[in-house]
C-alpha cells in the first residue's frame, strides 16, 4: 500500500485524481516549486494526517482533499490565490483553518461539513465567500478577517454564519469590535504556537 510519497523537487503540478482513494497514503513531501493541485488529486485519503503546503502553491482544484479526515490543520502558503469547490469538504477532523492574505476565492462548498471546524482565519486579500462555502459546519462560532469592515461586506455570503472579528491590530492588542471587547490574533502567530484559539476569542 502506498503510504509515503517523496514528489520530484521539479514537480509544478499533481495531476486530477492523482492519488484519489488511496486509502493508506499517510503523508506526502510536496516540492516548493508546486503550483497547483488538481481536482480530486487526494479525494478519499483518509489516512492523510497532515498537508504542508509550500508558498509556491497557488490554486487547490475542485474536491482536491475532499473526506481527507486525517486532516486537523490547514495553513496555506503565501502565494494561494484560488480553494476550489469542495477543495476540503467532509474533513471532519479539521478544527484549525488559517488562510494567508494572499487567499483570495474560497469557491462553494470548500469546507461543507467540516464538523469540528471551530477556528478560522481569513486574510485581508479576500475577495470573494462563494455560497455555501462553509455550510454544516455547526461548530464554527467565531472567525476572524484580516481585512476592514468595508471590504468585508464586499465578501460576506449566507455560506458563512458566525460572529466576525475584524482588526489589523498586533498580537495581544484588546480592540472594541462592535461593542465587545476581545484579543485579536493575526497571522504574526504560526500555526505551531497556537494551543488554545478559544482561549484567544474568549470575551472579556
Amino acid at each position: 500500500a502506498l503510504v509515503n510519497i517523496n514528489l520530484p523537487s521539479s514537480l509544478e503540478s499533481i495531476g486530477n485524481s492523482a492519488f484519489s482513494s488511496c486509502s493508506s497514503l499517510a503523508a506526502v513531501d510536496f516540492p516548493d516549486g508546486l503550483k497547483t493541485i488538481g481536482e480530486r488529486a487526494f479525494d478519499c485519503c483518509s489516512s492523510l494526517a497532515a498537508v504542508d503546503f509550500p508558498d509556491s502553491l497557488q490554486s487547490i482544484g475542485d474536491r482536491a482533499f475532499n473526506e481527507c479526515t486525517g486532516i486537523t490543520l490547514l495553513k496555506t502558503g503565501n502565494q494561494l490565490k484560488d480553494i476550489g469547490e469542495w477543495a476540503f469538504s467532509e474533513c471532519r477532523n479539521l478544527s484549525t483553518v488559517i488562510l494567508s492574505d494572499s487567499v483570495e476565492t474560497i469557491q462553494k462548498y470548500a469546507f461543507w461539513q467540516c464538523v469540528r471546524l471551530t477556528n478560522l482565519y481569513l486574510g485581508s486579500g479576500l475577495t470573494d465567500i462563494e455560497s455555501s462555502a462553509f455550510s454544516s459546519c455547526d461548530r464554527l462560532t467565531h472567525a476572524f478577517y484580516n481585512g476592514t469592515a468595508s471590504k468585508w461586506k464586499k465578501v460576506i455570503n449566507d455560506g458563512l454564519r458566525c460572529d466576525i472579528y475584524i482588526g489589523e491590530q498586533p498580537v495581544g492588542d484588546i480592540v472594541d469590535i462592535e461593542g465587545k471587547m476581545t484579543k485579536i490574533l493575526t497571522l504574526l502567530v504560526a500555526a505551531e504556537t497556537i494551543t488554545d484559539w478559544d482561549a484567544t476569542f474568549t470575551m472579556t
